[in-house]
């Protein structure tokens, strides 16, 4: 969605003016750059021709790599929000939390969120007060990415300040819905006709926006994106690469050939015209006569070039690819002659762990707010609160461990801990999720409760 410069609203304060004009001025500085970034990793960034070695026939050709989309979806795979952990004794259901989860589907939105803010940098997330008439849950939790939101960021708050969700546009990028985000204060903008219907609507969760950036710094507070200018460069020459070995196996099909001693009237056929030269390649059979002088033409054929070349820098590129996402050159598709060692698989895929860590332990905070801010709609009571702080995101081992491996890790902790086992570390370890966990830590309860009951109870007379 193309957004378009700020609207026109007669009737808003000055400081709303201000502070509107300096979001929509911001989203549109970065929806260019935005845009070309999706296109990367949508496959759909296209040639960019040096003009050398590619005939103008043949630049229409599409070619692809998904090289982009691959480095994200690597990271986005290893740093999934499976749920929250609660207090002990504390249950998901009687808190709401499992209620929220399920009913805004975070299970599958946040891993489209974690996509997005590998795209775009960073992702924003909005709580607020669903529309029971619409079929809105409750407590409704959206996502945006930054291509059609943005905000001001506050450091020493360490959050934002202001921010904008532009909800609808029209074909030509004309806004005609908007939200505006200030501390206890939301600003609904619907166009309606010529004019605008505002509306101001007023609550106590504080500032309902929240930040989900992907290596965000103090000088870069969104974040920044995983297509990088080095990711963006490098899928250009592989796409030059892979087209000129398009052209190459197109001569390749059609051998170059020559005849040295021939006349003009050898290519022409029976009513003077000339042979085609495509059919003139293609021919089975290449008949001339003798020249003038009796003496028999030369022909002959043009070596063809070797592919080798290609597909050298094909593999030199995809390994700089991998280099730049922290993956092995294997998840680009450069197979090695030698097998790696299972040491060194785990080995080279410790740096795109840390990458999933580092983005999971960013945007844990961010997911926490927007959890409390949701359950605090439904409950908002002094009890209830000091319940939501002791709540966690949680999120799958980004080792992704196998298992077999992950059984025989815990199998040997436990032999030295064995306390170690009635612990939910170890059943996450296991590979569980959370919503495993939590319904077999109940299970567990009630059967430790049931034989306590048994134990209790005096034994029948016969």
């Amino acid at each position: 969605m193309m957004v378009s410069s700020m609207p026109f609203v007669s009737g808003l304060p000055d400081e709303y003016q201000a502070e509107l004009r300096f979001l929509f001025d911001q989203l549109q500085r970065r929806q260019a750059r935005n845009r070309v970034r999706r296109r990367y990793y949508d496959y759909k960034a296209g040639l960019k021709d040096l003009g050398i070695a590619i005939p103008p026939q043949l630049r229409s050709i599409e070619t692809v790599i998904g090289w982009s989309a691959k480095g994200v979806e690597g990271l986005v795979k290893r740093a999934v929000l499976d749920g929250f952990t609660t207090p002990e004794g504390v249950d998901a259901d009687s808190l709401g939390l499992s209620a929220v989860w399920d009913e805004n589907r975070l299970g599958v939105e946040s891993r489209m969120a974690h996509t997005d803010a590998a795209v775009a940098s960073c992702v924003f997330g909005f709580v607020q007060a669903g529309d029971a008439d619409e079929g809105e849950p409750e407590a409704l939790i959206s996502l945006k990415s930054a291509e059609s939101a943005t905000g001001r960021w506050d450091a020493r708050r360490r959050g934002l300040s202001s921010a904008l969700s532009v909800i609808d546009a029209d074909t030509q990028g004309q806004i005609t819905r908007f939200n505006f985000y200030r501390p206890g204060e939301v600003v609904a903008f619907r166009a309606v006709g010529s004019g605008w219907d505002v509306r101001r609507m007023f609550h106590d969760l504080g500032m309902p926006v929240e930040v989900l950036p992907h290596k965000p710094s103090l000088s870069k507070p969104f974040g920044k994106s995983r297509i990088s200018r080095a990711v963006m460069a490098l899928t250009d020459s592989g796409v030059r690469t892979l087209l000129r070995a398009e052209v190459s196996a197109e001569f390749f099909s059609a051998p170059q050939r020559y005849a040295l001693g021939v006349d003009d009237e050898t290519f022409v056929d029976k009513d003077g015209n000339p042979i085609p030269a495509w059919q003139a390649v293609i021919g089975r059979i290449l008949a001339v006569e003798r020249d003038e002088n009796g003496d028999i033409p030369t022909v002959g054929q043009f070596s063809q070039q070797s592919f080798e070349p290609h597909f050298a820098q094909i593999r030199q590129l995809a390994s700089l690819v991998s280099s730049e996402f922290n993956m092995t050159p294997r998840s680009f598709g450069i197979v090695q002659d030698n097998p790696e060692s299972a040491d060194a698989i785990i080995e080279a895929k410790e740096d795109l762990v840390l990458d999933a860590k580092e983005f999971t332990d960013t945007v844990a905070p961010a997911w926490k707010r927007l959890m409390v801010g949701a359950l605090r709609i439904q409950d908002d009571s002094p009890a209830a609160r000091e319940v939501y702080r002791q709540i966690r995101p949680h999120f799958r081992n980004p080792a992704l461990p196998s298992v077999v491996s992950a059984s025989d890790a815990i199998t040997k902790q436990v032999s030295a801990f064995p306390w170690l086992a009635e612990t939910d570390e170890a059943l996450e370890m296991l590979g569980y999720d959370r919503q495993q966990i939590d319904a077999m830590q109940a299970q567990r309860r009630r059967h430790t409760a049931r034989e306590l009951l048994m134990q209790g109870m005096p034994a029948q007379e016969a």
